[in-house]
């Protein structure tokens, strides 16, 4: 009984200081492509692991011989950054836009993308709602409509992932633990 005892206070004190669960993008392959049929420019998608940092960057040449849109796929997060442009005012390409990042896995943990946010920095006249995510059994995508909007070099998206996660917390394992235990000990006793 003693041992019982000081094995559940262990599988209580573990549950306490137990890490949340949690999961992330780094080590998936997604694929990243630029879409602008007014200017006659589909390109991608460009296969990429996503890494910690921008080891992961996709760059796409959209205007002249300078003039990049940067995606960078982090742990929960996307940031597309316009860099390199040569001139100084704002560049406006008509029709639709599109960045797509596509086939989001979580690494360690199955989960769905429950919403997005976004933090502008820079980019005039964007779509009120520019972001929008689909969920497939194939894994999450994520598109980006810059249709119309006005952007500067060292302009930034960045778009946060708001994600579900179907697994146990640490405290609901723990509480499994000590029912079980609970239940041999029972056991025990009554044989």
């Amino acid at each position: 009984m003693k041992k019982f005892g000081v094995g559940l206070c262990l599988v209580v004190l573990a549950s306490l200081f137990a890490a949340p669960a949690g999961a992330t993008l780094i080590g998936d392959e997604v694929f990243v492509s630029y879409t602008s049929p007014g200017d006659n420019k589909d390109l991608g998608p460009e296969s990429v692991i996503v890494e910690a940092g921008d080891g992961d960057l996709v760059s796409f040449l959209v205007f002249s011989d300078n003039d990049f849109i940067r995606v960078n796929v982090e742990e929960s997060s996307i940031i597309i950054a316009f860099e390199d442009f040569d001139i100084t005012s704002g560049i406006f390409f008509g029709g639709p836009i599109t960045v797509s990042i596509v086939d989001l896995d979580w690494v360690g943990v199955p989960g769905i993308i429950t919403g997005v946010s976004f933090v502008n920095n820079g980019i005039t006249s964007l779509a009120t709602n520019p972001v929008s995510f689909t969920n497939n059994p194939t894994g999450s995508d994520v598109f980006v409509d810059l249709s119309g909007s006005d952007w500067e070099n060292g302009d930034t998206l960045t778009i946060n992932l708001e994600t579900t996660h179907d697994i146990p917390e640490p405290t609901t394992m723990a509480l499994l633990a000590t029912g079980a235990a609970g239940l041999i000990a029972k056991r025990r006793r009554v044989v």
